[in-house]
């Protein structure tokens, strides 16, 4: 009861604070000076509430690491087995816990906007009802909620979960959906008080820090998939992966925009326009991601519940009342002219950001198709080639912005390129030379390498002369990652092989040795090779249920700088089941095997889990063994174990009658899936460390720039 108390007290003192800032906001003019003296029932209420917020996720913490199966979040997705590390995971594996999690951080950066008085009275009413808005939503979606009946030992957490990236991409990715929270509430301030230039300074470090943690976790998630799933990517444009790219894209739109606002009023549209629906896009994507409105489309997606009318209803007012926000003071906007040459760093800034914005609607209307075909009556997705294909040429462009953008002074009036003519010269020649040698015969795909490189280039002279320091680490970044992006995925080689222990064979380039399977762990099971002469060590691992099914490959990736080997277990067919039905002291055959039901009875030592027992005879020429099969009444429902005979035999109990004394149950040949050797699908993936090592360098200069702005902020506020 004490978490839902605490979400339920914590709402109702979010809704008083939101009425008591109103109420301040609407005296602030008349008597200033008298109401800075009274007491503020508002940011009181406002402090209780983040303290019901603490209280509520420190309980849910204490709930998942004591192991209380009685609350059904905690039944379904821990178990009492599970490590403490993953354990904490538990906390934001599903809906109701990431709700949490975010009102959670929602409410820590508020109370330092509050405490530290950072926030105009304005602004700070939006951010209040961003507040209230998940406290309905947690309210609607309670993680307090219990089950009746036994609770048992838990479901334990999906073993694709079970991932130490896996573990900290959530929280990395809702600390910067709660960040992005606070640029739209600046904006929201500057709209309403008409003070279009003072917000511009203090939504910056935000926007960048918002910017930065979303990026890293959208990495860290990119990276988790190439080394935990299996399938040889680190993107696939699923329809959720594209929920925290858009609001990222746009986030990078917002950071060059409020960068040229800062020189040119110009922007200030632009600036208010995207800070307000980068947080709107956020939402979206939750509302994508969490309503179940994609669960046929994407693997990624949470099941369809009776929230997601109330998560579309909430969302789309606070949309509505954002939108008719900016559109009330649209015309008090300053509107005048941005740029006084094309050749100016506040052009080709601004053009970038609007390129970006480009590249947002398309992914935007891509990922949307699910929902607007379901409107329709005829739901389909897009293919990611239809990403492939039509982001390819936007990209190009950005870099090429990025390029002169870096080169050009503010109010620049033209290109001074001379001295770097015969530098991008070579740089194209590398440029044609490494398509070739790859093999990349598309225009655009070598437009792109020439590009990167010559972004890689103008970053390392932007660095060599000190200038733009973080931009230019950022940008090196984008240049890699580009780069990296086109050779590994256009010039990827993949085939199937089969191996058996002991065998060597050449797979692109590198003799491969198969050592054979160990077992480290009950539910684990390791692929080992090895490559020789130097007899480098790598290992696949298959993750398995409780009840030994495979549940998840982790690939074996050998990394050389010319690329990565990446081999990946075909995961075998599940072995076919046959159903048997038998009375007491009835015999069938079965492959060879005769199968008779010696005793049906049930074990009622513990009342909270009745256990039924059938006691099953298999004779085979190694003789005669008996089995016990058991079906347990657990959580108002049956379930059953399966059990592993000597043969390599799975017998399940499917159906069970006490009183007739017969049994249905399944058999399955396990050894069909058990042969020694290996099926793998191999690939080679050139320069992808560029991938990883752009990604580090952007985030490196995200949180630098967030860093460097947010120094220079506080120092003007002291002076």
């Amino acid at each position: 009861m004490i978490g839902v108390i605490s979400l339920f007290l914590g709402c109702i003192c979010s809704f008083i604070a939101l009425f008591s800032y109103c109420s301040h906001f609407s005296r602030e003019s008349i008597q200033p000076k008298e109401l800075q003296q009274r007491f503020h029932l508002g940011a009181f209420c406002y402090q209780l509430t983040v303290i019901f917020s603490i209280i509520a996720a420190v309980f849910f913490m204490y709930v998942i690491l004591n192991d209380q199966f009685q609350y059904k979040y905690i039944w379904s997705y821990s178990s009492a087995d599970l490590p403490i590390f993953y354990k904490i995971a538990v906390f934001w594996a599903g809906q109701e816990g990431s709700f949490l999690l975010w009102l959670l951080l929602h409410s820590l950066v508020g109370y330092v906007l509050q405490k530290k008085n950072l926030m105009p009275t304005p602004g700070f009413i939006a951010y209040i009802a961003i507040q209230a808005f998940l406290q309905i939503l947690l309210l609607v979606k309670n993680p307090f909620i219990l089950q009746s009946g036994a609770a048992g030992h838990g479901m334990g957490l999906n073993p694709l979960l079970q991932d130490f990236w896996m573990v900290i991409h959530p929280p990395i990715v809702f600390i910067g959906y709660a960040l992005f929270a606070v640029p739209f509430a600046y904006a929201i301030s500057g709209l309403i008080r008409e003070k279009h230039k003072e917000w511009i300074d203090q939504a910056l470090p935000w926007a960048l820090a918002a910017w930065a943690f979303l990026g890293a976790g959208i990495f860290i998630g990119g990276y988790w998939a190439y080394k935990t799933l299996g399938w040889g990517g680190y993107w696939g444009w699923d329809p959720v992966e594209n929920a925290s790219l858009i609001p990222w894209l746009t986030g990078t739109a917002l950071v060059h925009f409020l960068l040229v606002a800062r020189h040119k009023a110009g922007t200030y549209r632009f600036a208010y326009f995207t800070a307000i629906y980068t947080f709107i896009l956020v939402l979206y994507g939750t509302y994508l991601t969490r309503s179940g409105v994609l669960s046929d489309f994407s693997v990624h997606s949470f099941g369809r519940d009776s929230s997601a009318a109330t998560l579309s209803l909430l969302i789309s007012g606070l949309a509505l009342a954002s939108t008719l926000v900016l559109a009330i003071k649209w015309s008090t906007i300053f509107s005048g002219k941005i740029y006084k040459s094309f050749c100016s760093r506040e052009f080709l800034l601004t053009a970038g950001g609007t390129a970006l914005l480009g590249l947002t609607v398309l992914i935007f209307l891509g990922t949307s198709t699910p929902l607007f075909s379901q409107l329709l009556g005829q739901p389909q997705s897009i293919s990611p080639d239809f990403y492939n294909h039509c982001t390819l040429p936007l990209t190009a462009v950005i870099l090429f912005l990025a390029i002169l953008g870096s080169q050009q002074k503010w109010d620049e009036q033209s290109f001074k390129a001379k001295k770097s003519q015969s530098i991008f010269f070579a740089v194209i020649v590398i440029g044609l030379v490494l398509a070739f040698k790859y093999t990349i015969t598309n225009p655009l795909s070598i437009l792109t390498i020439c590009l990167s490189l010559g972004l890689f280039v103008s970053s390392l002279i932007r660095l060599c002369q000190k200038k733009y320091v973080t931009a230019a680490i950022g940008h090196l970044g984008l240049s890699m990652l580009c780069f990296g992006i086109i050779l590994s995925s256009m010039s990827a080689e993949k085939t199937t092989i089969e191996i058996g222990p002991g065998q060597t064979i050449v797979v692109f380039g590198q003799n491969l040795r198969y050592d054979g399977s160990d077992t480290p762990q009950a539910t684990q099971k390791r692929q080992l090779f090895s490559i020789l002469p130097d007899k480098t060590q790598i290992a696949a691992l298959t993750k398995c249920t409780a009840d030994g099914h495979e549940a998840a490959h982790e690939p074996a990736i050998y990394r050389t700088i010319s690329g990565d080997l990446y081999l990946s277990p075909i995961q075998r067919p599940a072995p076919e089941k046959q159903q048997m039905h038998l009375s007491i002291d009835q015999t069938q055959e079965l492959a060879g095997q005769k199968y008779t039901l010696k005793s049906v009875h049930m074990d009622s030592s513990d009342p909270a889990a009745l256990k039924f027992i059938a006691q099953i005879s298999i004779q085979s020429n190694a003789g005669e063994k008996e089995y016990d099969l058991t079906m347990v009444h657990d959580n108002g429902s049956f379930q059953a174990a399966p059990v592993y005979t000597a043969d390599d035999q799975e017998l399940s109990l499917q159906a069970l009658n006490k009183d007739k004394q017969d049994v249905s149950i399944t058999v399955a040949d396990r050894s069909q899936t058990d042969s020694p050797g290996l099926e793998i699908e191999a690939s080679f993936k050139p320069m992808i460390f560029f991938v990883w090592l752009g990604c580090a360098l952007i985030t490196l200069g995200c949180f630098a720039a967030c860093a460097n702005r947010t120094l220079t902020f506080y120092r003007k506020k002291q002076k």
